[in-house]
């Protein structure tokens, strides 16, 4: 099944919207730790958002 934008992850678009715009991207940990997630979980979560379309991730 294809990832979707629930609830939860609108919710973490918006932390990483304002984390970013306290102290530029945050990184996995960094997200890990405000959401209180793990980063295994954080990472699942950031895929999902970068497959629909909504994270742009640079190399």
């Amino acid at each position: 099944m294809p990832p979707r934008l629930t609830h939860l992850r609108m919710h973490y678009l918006q932390v990483i919207a304002r984390l970013t715009d306290l102290d530029g991207p945050p990184s996995a940990a960094e997200l890990a730790r405000e959401l209180r997630l793990t980063e295994a979980t954080m990472s699942y979560h950031v895929t999902a958002l970068t497959e629909l379309g909504y994270l742009l991730i640079a190399a």
